[in-house]
């Protein structure tokens, strides 16, 4: 049963009404089965495009899915709710909580099916921290880092989880916060082939006009500073 702890964080969410989000997160944030640190995470982008793509979660996914990175399916409910498949047997809701351009705080509650175990189910926060660090260069940079906490509802693995390595926990919050990541991978990305991102991301079907408007504001001030940059 340990051995399943780690599929877990891929969780699913299942539907909690929005008004319930904020008291879930702080029960979760209070009485977690998990807490682990995850990162730090260097991504080669300046900060508001860096926001841009965590403002858009559906986008990030459609672009790590198209290049065969992760299998990921993200479609936005609202602003700030997203439904999230990972492709592995986990799906459902995630909500920002809490956004300025420095530090974010997502909600999700869900469940995880496999072939092996009955359904899963927990919750969990994820904290998320942006800096922008000193590079050697003038090439922008974002550096985020990350506090997850988990909460199982089946007490037995609740208890189980608390008493499992450090390291084990670590993978467990890794595995649960890869689909924060798909913005991390879109920007590696965007760094190593802009002028293909930019096309790729702008022909994305599901993108507004105002939203393709400021993305395509957004890299050609980042490809200038690129340019001052050689």
């Amino acid at each position: 049963m340990l051995q399943a702890l780690p599929l877990l964080l891929l969780f699913v969410v299942e539907s909690p009404r929005a008004a319930d989000y904020s008291a879930k997160a702080e029960e979760t944030r209070r009485t977690p089965s998990i807490v682990s640190p995850l990162g730090p995470v260097d991504t080669p982008l300046p900060l508001d495009l860096a926001n841009f793509l965590l403002d858009h979660p559906d986008i990030a996914a459609y672009v790590v899915h198209r290049h065969r990175i992760a299998p990921y399916r993200v479609t936005m409910k609202s602003p700030t709710e997203s439904y999230a498949d990972d492709g592995a047997g986990t799906k459902g809701i995630i909500a920002l909580l809490k956004r300025d351009e420095r530090e974010r705080t997502y909600f999700g509650d869900g469940v995880h099916d496999s072939k092996h175990l009955p359904p899963i189910h927990a919750t969990a926060v994820v904290v998320m921290k942006i800096d922008e660090p000193n590079t050697a260069d003038c090439r922008p940079s974002v550096r985020s880092s990350f506090k997850v906490y988990v909460k199982l509802r089946s007490k037995v693995l609740s208890a189980a989880a608390k008493t499992v390595r450090v390291f084990v926990r670590k993978k467990v919050a890794q595995i649960f916060a890869k689909a924060f990541l798909a913005a991390d991978k879109v920007g590696q990305l965007i760094a190593q082939d802009p002028e293909g991102l930019m096309k790729e991301i702008g022909d994305y079907p599901s993108i507004g006009e105002k939203d393709r408007a400021e993305f395509v504001r957004l890299m050609e001030r980042f490809k200038r500073g690129r340019a001052s940059c050689s």
